[in-house]
């Protein structure tokens, strides 16, 4: 009602001026109801905050909310960002979006050209100024005392001045306004960290709102816009369509419905200044995409007329090769109809300046489907990619090679109908250039010809499984044509399963030639071995440390024997911190593929790959958690025992680290229900005998997780469990601890009744008052519970008279403990002599008069949970009654 009473006022001209007691009673009331409105932003109800943020919304769209109030109501918006409820988060995003619509500044938002405006314009005020006061210098005594006179009389002449010159006071308002709308700006940057970590909400309204709300800072050109951009795309991998469906128009939006005209350089400039997790993102929005013909072939036109042309930059073509590469999987033969031009951009003079477009090319070609484009030995391009892995293209710098390489090899071994061959005589001729004229190992040879090893090696290890699933496809289609003969060949022992079982001993024999048998690659083996214990060798050259290293994990990942014997080396030069963080994450990832394909013999290693966790740099421990998690949620690897460890990673310094383990966990938790609940309890006796962590850490880790509880069933199973876990010695942290776990479920009338049951169990933990705080806690509330009220508070005023008088009986005992101990220095022993007699009824007159000046009180001996239990009125039955 208030809003629309503004709006109408404001929409009303005249309204003021026809008030019926005058304009400055209507400018008032205005007043007060603003104010009213931004106090109901602070209310205590949600829904009324939220409400109150829609109103100001209606204002916003009215044009009614005053310049001056502006920048206020945009500060108090940005705090509602994180505020607890997801309504109100929700209104306050789209309060933000539109005062950004409807601001009063400019189209188009950036920071910088206001800030140059408005130092130009302040500069030209000052001078303005200037020139105004300089003929008032010049003037005599009599027009200073008039103005003394004025000053006086509490008039301002600079006022009088200033609103006499129209120019000065376009110049002021000129700057007022730039003002405001560089703070406007500023506060909307200001805002994208919280917009960014919504993102990663829970709720699916935070999430799409976040969406909508970065697309239009991009779109009003706010200064970090285009980096929150990015921090879009990887939630098209999530489990909500909505989420996704959100991620693909604001994509949309952003690169393609409004860059239509320049729609393949506006993509081609995206895609290089992606990372490898993005481009992964982009490669399934594009896909979408294109299923939705949003994007078409007109992109593919617009590409082609880009490629030929001089004027593109070599960048600008890498990023349309790598556009062609993402086509290909989703209409390939666009492609190969268009592919002479294509491989003529790809392997052209362009690329010697930027040999990335080696690899762009070589991803395209590599994308085709199989039989579209056959790579043979007798044309250009394969020369070409020959050369490149041989390292005879001398354009191509050392630390680019790798990856272009890699890409070559990928290349071959997809369109080469006899790759292996292939790749044999590039290794060879590679071998030859080890060393050099006079026997000295050459590092920079030495060091690509390991990585091409390892990655021939693991290609043909891929290209033979292909091989087996086409023969055994092949087999299944033969065998189902008659079902009769099958069904005797099966009983004699020459069906399918014979074929296939004779097919597995194949491929595992074919599998270990690899690594065994006579060739090149099998003379890797011993080399890599000795070259990694070789530690004077490889502490003095960095770039065959790392060659070495991958190299020695991809010949791991071909044979379990080889695998179990380099398994020593790989976990000591992990172990070793002076090795550089490349090295370290690649031998973590590494480690991955490694459990996935021989569990059982990296299975003892558990407890080392665990261990990396608390690792002390950064990028080793967040690939450690990102491994571990890939493992454990598809069921690779078993995580019981070892929680804690990815636990502690909540409390991390790194902020990306510590959002993985919450992702961890939330991921953990949607796999089944059960999940979690079974893994609380050892993670909260780990943690427990941590020394090294906080009492405050302990807490902030178990409330996260302890979230994840939600079913009664497992809230009132939990609490029978940890009922047991109480610490019978009296440890205080452990008890002090499960109380706290159990004051952060919501207890069921169940609950209550089990805490009553096992109150034998943990009766003694009372002597703490800690512990009789978070029970105090726990009673409170299970009293605030409105279902099943009755029930629930006869089950709660049970737990709590026990709890009473078990303090109770502890207050007493301890009482009666301090007066033996007082009187017990009174007494003496029988046997003394007379001597010590006659001294004992000498001094009998002061001991006693001592005893009856300071007398000995229960209130004296009263204990910790005596007085926290009387200081509560709910532990006290007359306060009660």
């Amino acid at each position: 009602v208030i809003s629309r009473i503004l709006v109408h006022h404001s929409s009303n001209g005249g309204a003021a001026a026809h008030a019926p007691t005058g304009s400055e009673t209507f400018l008032k009331s205005k007043q007060h109801f603003l104010k009213i409105l931004v106090e109901r932003v602070f209310d205590v109800s949600a829904f009324t905050r939220s409400k109150t943020l829609q109103s100001w919304s209606y204002l916003c769209q009215h044009k009614a909310i005053p310049i001056g109030y502006w920048n206020y109501i945009a500060e108090i918006a940005i705090g509602r960002l994180e505020d607890k409820a997801a309504l109100v988060r929700k209104s306050a995003m789209q309060l933000l979006s539109t005062m950004l619509q409807y601001n009063p500044f400019a189209p188009c938002l950036p920071v910088t050209k206001f800030e140059l405006s408005l130092q130009e314009y302040q500069e030209k005020l000052e001078s303005a100024k200037k020139e105004k006061k300089s003929p008032k210098e010049d003037e005599g005594g009599e027009q200073a005392q008039e103005s003394e006179e004025a000053a006086a009389n509490g008039e301002d002449g600079k006022d009088e001045d200033e609103g006499a010159d129209p120019e000065l006071a376009s110049l002021r308002a000129l700057v007022a306004s730039l003002d405001a709308a560089v703070k406007f700006c500023r506060h909307l940057t200001s805002s994208i960290d919280v917009i960014t970590q919504l993102l990663a909400s829970s709720s699916i309204t935070d999430a799409t709102e976040a969406i909508s709300f970065i697309v239009l800072l991009c779109q009003f050109q706010i200064q970090g816009a285009d980096g929150a951009a990015r921090k879009i795309l990887p939630l098209i991998f999530s489990h909500e369509q909505t989420v996704k469906d959100a991620v693909i128009d604001g994509f949309a939006q952003l690169y393609v419905r409004e860059r239509m005209d320049a729609l393949a350089t506006v993509l081609s400039k995206l895609v290089i200044s992606l990372n490898v997790g993005e481009m992964a993102s982009l490669q399934s929005i594009f896909k979408e995409l294109w299923s939705k013909k949003i994007l078409d072939h007109s992109l593919v036109d617009d590409l082609l007329r880009m490629l030929p042309s001089s004027e593109t930059d070599v960048y600008t073509l890498q990023g349309g090769l790598h556009l062609f590469s993402l086509i290909a999987l989703e209409d390939s033969d666009v492609v190969v109809d268009n592919l002479k031009t294509i491989i003529e951009a790809g392997f052209g003079r362009a690329a010697r300046r930027n040999p990335y477009i080696y690899r762009s090319a070589c991803n395209i070609l590599t994308n085709l489907p199989k039989g579209s484009f056959v790579l043979k030995n007798e044309s250009p391009v394969f020369g070409k990619i020959v050369q490149i892995i041989a390292g005879r293209d001398e354009h191509i710098p050392s630390l680019q090679w790798y990856s272009v390489a890699e890409a070559c090899i990928s290349a071959l071994y997809s369109l080469n109908s006899n790759p292996e061959t292939s790749a044999c005589t590039i290794l060879r001729f590679m071998s030859t250039l080890m060393t050099d004229e006079n026997g000295v190992l050459s590092v920079k040879s030495t060091s690509r010809f390991l990585f091409a090893a390892g990655q021939i090696a693991v290609k043909h290890l891929v290209h033979i499984e292909s091989l087996g699933s086409k023969v055994r496809q092949r087999n299944q289609t033969k065998g189902g044509k008659d079902e009769e003969k099958d069904d005797i060949a099966d009983q004699i022992g020459a069906g399918a399963a014979a074929a296939d079982a004779a097919l597995d001993t194949l491929l595992d024999e074919t599998e270990k030639e690899i690594l065994y048998s006579n060739n090149i690659v099998s003379l890797c083996g011993p080399l890599l071995h000795v070259l990694c214990t070789d530690s004077d060798l490889m502490q003095s050259h960095i770039q065959l440390r790392v060659a070495a290293t991958l190299a020695l994990t991809k010949l791991m990942c071909l044979d379990a024997k080889y695998c179990e014997q380099n398994l020593p080396i790989l976990f000591s030069m992990l172990a070793n911190k002076s090795n550089e963080t490349e090295i370290r994450s690649n031998i973590v990832i590494a480690l991955g593929d490694l459990v996935y394909r021989f569990p059982n013999k990296l299975e003892p290693w558990t407890k080392h790959i665990y261990q990396v966790l608390e690792d002390q740099d950064t990028k080793v421990r967040k690939h450690a958690l990102m491994v571990l998690s890939h493992l454990i949620l598809n069921d690779m690897l078993k995580v019981k025992g070892h929680v804690s460890r990815i636990a502690r990673l909540l409390l991390d310094s790194d902020k990306r680290t510590a959002s993985f383990a919450e992702l961890f966990f939330h991921e953990l938790s949607r796999k089944t229900a059960t999940t979690v609940y079974n893994l609380i309890p050892d993670i909260l006796s780990n943690l427990s005998n941590d020394a090294s962590l906080e009492e405050e850490g302990f807490r902030y880790i178990m409330q996260h997780i302890l979230a994840f509880i939600q079913r009664d069933k497992q809230t009132d199973g939990l609490i029978e469990k940890l009922c047991h876990r109480f610490d019978a010695c009296g440890e205080n942290r452990i008890n002090c601890n499960i109380a706290f776990c159990i004051s952060q479920l919501n207890v069921t009338e169940k609950g209550l009744k089990r805490l009553s049951e096992n109150f034998k169990h943990y009766k003694h933990v009372f002597e703490n008052e800690e512990v009789v705080a978070y029970f105090q806690l726990i009673l409170a509330k299970a009293k605030k519970v409105v279902a099943n009220k009755q029930n629930l508070k006869a089950a709660a005023d049970d737990l709590e008279s026990k709890i009473q008088t078990v303090v109770t009986e502890s207050s007493e005992a301890d009482a009666e403990n301090g007066g033996a101990e007082e009187g017990a220095d009174d007494a003496k022993p029988d046997n003394v002599g007379a001597k010590a007699e006659a001294e004992n009824q000498a001094s009998a007159g002061s001991t006693e008069k001592h005893h009856k000046s300071e007398p000995t009180t229960v209130q004296e001996t009263e204990t910790k949970p005596a007085r926290a239990l009387r200081s509560s009125s709910r532990f006290n039955k007359k306060t009660t009654a």
